[in-house]
């Protein structure tokens, strides 16, 4: 396990949130 896949699972994580604010705000 190194820093890659920690980047790519914080990548994941902001997509998630910046998904779940704009179908908030629908």
């Amino acid at each position: 396990r190194d820093g890659v896949v920690d980047q790519v699972f914080i990548k994941v994580g902001q997509t998630v949130n910046a998904g779940e604010a704009l179908y908030s705000l629908k």
